[in-house]
């Protein structure tokens, strides 16, 4: 029974520690100027209260198997989304990324078409010129380091 009732205090004094993490991951992204702040919030919550629960499952017991139980659905959950995100959002992904460039920048983003070539080769940057036609000179050092 003690165990129980340990456990239901780990549940109750977890969940306001998700919910105050939760609200201050959102209100910290929300005045830095990140656009998902509330989703970063709901997801810092989340993530706290799974967290607590394993702990309290711990606590009463039956911890092994439900915390294998996660890791195994967490790896599947996180493959599936890189793979999702890589494969299937490649535009998008490289939207939101060139998005979070340009705000680190302090620039606007820039709107790009779907043709990523320039326009005009003229406004590329140029190499310096330089004469090919002349040898190098040798130098007066007898060694790599000189003399």
């Amino acid at each position: 029974m003690p165990r129980v009732i340990l456990a239901v205090i780990i549940i109750a004094f977890g969940s306001y520690f998700a919910r105050f993490v939760g609200r201050s991951v959102g209100a910290y992204c929300r005045n830095t100027g990140i656009a998902e702040a509330v989703a970063l919030g709901r997801l810092a919550t989340y993530a706290v209260i799974v967290f607590v629960l394993l702990i309290a499952f711990d606590q009463l017991g039956v911890g092994d198997l439900i915390r294998d139980s996660f890791l195994i659905l967490l790896a599947a959950v996180a493959l599936a989304l890189a793979l999702a995100f890589g494969l299937g959002g490649q535009k998008r992904a490289a939207e939101i990324l060139e998005r979070w460039r340009s705000e680190d920048r302090g620039q606007k983003p820039e709107d790009k078409s779907t043709d990523d070539r320039p326009k005009d080769v003229s406004t590329l940057p140029q190499p310096p010129r330089t004469d090919m036609t002349q040898t190098p000179r040798a130098s007066s050092r007898s060694g790599p380091y000189g003399s």
